[in-house]
């Protein structure tokens, strides 16, 4: 019973911390961060394979329509579209849907889906390109820049499809 209160302070001996009673934010404003702050971009699997088939048969028809276009119609075209679906299909279960949702979780708390898109172009885009400067030489260095910015742009489409069935959900 000194009178300095150290019988009641939990560590005596220490400067007790001073907590102000009023805090210099008002409570409504608080509860509205915490809510913008936990807010989740959630997709949901129709959206998910949505968006992965949409890339995929974009892709497969742009990749044929350039065959047609280069070929001046002597070579596949069109017809090169059923063994771009059948040989294509595996690779895009493979490694285009582990790479769709790579991408998205980052962006979760993203709340532009702007940003999400070009996210997607620029990713899928970029991983297309090292693939493909593996499996060609580099004198196709400008066949290989074409097929990344195509698949960049098809990421870029299929992502861009999904917008109203994410919005929905958030």
């Amino acid at each position: 019973m000194t009178g300095d209160d150290d019988a009641a302070d939990p560590a005596p001996g220490r400067p007790r911390a001073r907590y102000p009673t009023s805090h210099a934010y008002p409570q409504d404003r608080l509860c509205r961060w915490a809510k913008e702050d936990s807010f989740s971009m959630r997709y949901g699997a129709l959206a998910v394979l949505t968006g992965w088939m949409a890339t995929f048969v974009v892709f497969c028809l742009g990749l044929s329509a350039y065959s047609g276009i280069v070929s001046s119609g002597t070579g596949f075209g069109w017809g090169l579209l059923p063994l771009v679906v059948f040989f294509g299909l595996p690779p895009a279960i493979v490694f285009g849907l582990p790479l769709a949702m790579l991408v998205a979780w980052p962006l979760r708390r993203v709340r532009n889906q702007g940003l999400h898109v070009l996210a997607f172009a620029l990713a899928v885009g970029a991983a297309m390109g090292v693939a493909a400067l593996f499996s060609y030489s580099l004198e196709m260095l400008g066949a290989v820049a074409l097929l990344a910015c195509w698949a960049g742009a098809s990421a870029a489409i299929g992502r861009a499809a999904v917008i109203p069935l994410v919005a929905h959900r958030n």
